[in-house]
C-alpha cells in the first residue's frame, strides 16, 4: 500500500523541515511526499529543493503564481498513492503515523479514515487537555456511510470540517471527481462535505497522529474578511446543490443543522461588515437561500467588527484562554477566536446548568475547577455589560488576576 502525503507550502519555512522530518522518518516507508510550493517569498523553495536532492521521495510543484489552498489540486493531479493525506507546512505527524493507517486500512476497502490529532503550541508544548479539538475523535471500526459519520460528529458537537488528520482513498476521490473549490476560504470544508456525500465506508481511530500547530493570531485584513463572506455564501450555494433529500431522520437533522449554523455564520459577517451586503446580491444561485439569512433573528449578534489589535496581542500574551458565559455573546466571542486561529481552552460558568455540557464543541466547566490555573490563564469576560462588573469582582474574589471584558 502507497501513501501520497500532499504539503501545500507558502511562506512557510520556519516550519517545514519539522514538517518534512516527520514524514521522511515514517516508520512505513512506502509513500511518496508531493510539495506544492506556491509562489512562496521566503527560502521555501530553497528547503524543499535541498531536500528534494537528499530525499527521492520528495517531488516538488512549484508554481509561479499563488492560488491558495485550492493549490492542493495540483497534488492530487500528480498523486500515484493508494491513499492521500494532507499535511499542512507548519504541522506535522507522528512517526507511526503510516504505519497505523497501513495496519487500519490492509484488506479494506475504505473511503476514509479518520485519526485523532494533538495540538502544539507556538512554544512547542503540546496540551494534551486541549478539548476542543483533541477529543473530537471516537472509535468506529465498522465502516459506516459517509453521512452517517457527518450526522454521529455533529450531533455530538464534535464535527470538525477540516481534512488533516484524515486518509482519502485515490480511487474514491477520482470516481467522484472530487476536489478543491478554487479561489474561496474554507475550501477543506467544502471538499469534506463533497466527500463525505458520496462516501460509503468512512472507519476512525484515536490514535492522536497529527500535531495541529496553533499559531499567534494575526489582524485580520479588511479583503480577507469580504473574502470569508463570499466563500461562505459559494460553500453554501454549493452544499445545498450536492445534498438531496436524505431518508435517514437523524443525516436528515443533522444537514439541516449544519445548513442552519452555516446561515448564522453569513448572517453574523452580514451584520457585522454590512458594507459588502450590497456585493454578495446576485451572487447566490438562489434566491431562496438570501430570503432564509434576512429572515434570521440573529439580533443578538453585536455589530463588533473582529478583535481590536490591542485585543488580540493581550489574547497572544497567554497559553490558555477561557471564554466565561455560555449565552450569545459568549458564541460570537467563540467564533472571533476561532477565526483568529486562536481555539479556547474551554467554556466557563459559575454554577453549571443541567445538560450544559458544550457549545460549539468546547466542554463547558464550572470556574472553580480551574482555580489551580489561575496565574497562567486569560479569561474573557463574554456576557452583557451589565452582568460584567458582578462576574469580574467573583472572578477576583477567587484570585483570577488575568481578565478580558469584551464590549456587547
Amino acid at each position: 500500500m502507497r501513501f501520497s502525503i500532499i504539503i501545500p507550502v507558502y511562506n512557510a519555512a520556519k516550519y517545514l523541515k519539522v514538517c518534512l522530518d516527520s514524514i521522511i522518518g515514517q516508520t512505513y516507508k512506502d509513500f511518496e511526499i508531493i510539495c506544492i510550493n506556491d509562489a512562496s517569498t521566503d527560502n521555501s523553495l530553497e528547503i524543499l529543493k535541498s531536500y528534494s536532492e537528499k530525499y527521492h521521495e520528495i517531488h516538488i510543484i512549484d508554481n509561479h503564481e499563488n492560488k491558495g489552498p485550492s493549490c492542493r489540486n495540483d497534488g492530487l493531479i500528480y498523486a500515484k498513492g493508494d491513499y492521500i493525506l494532507f499535511v499542512d507546512s507548519d504541522d506535522y505527524i507522528s512517526k507511526n503515523t503510516l504505519q497505523i493507517c497501513n495496519e487500519r486500512l490492509k484488506n479494506r476497502n475504505v473511503d476514509i479514515l479518520e485519526f485523532g490529532c494533538k495540538v502544539v503550541f507556538e512554544h512547542d508544548c503540546i496540551q494534551d487537555n486541549f478539548i476542543s479539538i483533541e477529543e473530537y475523535v471516537t472509535e468506529i471500526n465498522t465502516s459506516i456511510t459517509g453521512l452517517q459519520w457527518f450526522s454521529l460528529r455533529f450531533n455530538e458537537k464534535k464535527y470538525l470540517g477540516v481534512i488533516w488528520a484524515k486518509v482519502f482513498n485515490r480511487r474514491f476521490l477520482s470516481e467522484n471527481n472530487i476536489s478543491f473549490y478554487e479561489g474561496i476560504f474554507h475550501e477543506d470544508e467544502l471538499f469534506l462535505i463533497h466527500c463525505l456525500i458520496k462516501a460509503q465506508r468512512v472507519i476512525s481511530c484515536t490514535e492522536r497522529l497529527y500535531i495541529y500547530r496553533r499559531r499567534n493570531a494575526s489582524v485580520t485584513t479588511q479583503k480577507n474578511k469580504i473574502k470569508n463572506l463570499d466563500s461562505y455564501v459559494i460553500v453554501l450555494n454549493e452544499v445545498l446543490a450536492l445534498w438531496k433529500d436524505e431518508v435517514d431522520k437523524e443525516v436528515q437533522a443533522a444537514i439541516k443543522d449544519y445548513k442552519k449554523m452555516l446561515l448564522k455564520r453569513i448572517k453574523y459577517l452580514m451584520i457585522t461588515y454590512p458594507e459588502h451586503n450590497k456585493m454578495l446580491l446576485g451572487k447566490s444561485k438562489d434566491q431562496e437561500l438570501f430570503n432564509q439569512i434576512y429572515a434570521m433573528d440573529c439580533t443578538f449578534i453585536r455589530e463588533k467588527k473582529s478583535f481590536t489589535e490591542k485585543e488580540l496581542v493581550n489574547i497572544n500574551k497567554y497559553k490558555s484562554v477561557l471564554v466565561y458565559g455560555a449565552g450569545a455573546v459568549a458564541i460570537e466571542v467563540l467564533q472571533l477566536l476561532e477565526e483568529n486561529r486562536i481555539f479556547a481552552k474551554g467554556v466557563v460558568v459559575t454554577q453549571k446548568m443541567i445538560n450544559q455540557d458544550a457549545i460549539m464543541g468546547y466542554k463547558v466547566e464550572q470556574i472553580d475547577e480551574w482555580v489551580g490555573e489561575k496565574e497562567n490563564v486569560l479569561v474573557i469576560v463574554a456576557v452583557s455589560k451589565k452582568k460584567q462588573p458582578e462576574i469580574v469582582e467573583n472572578l477576583q474574589r477567587i484570585q483570577f488576576k488575568n481578565i478580558l471584558c469584551i464590549e456587547s
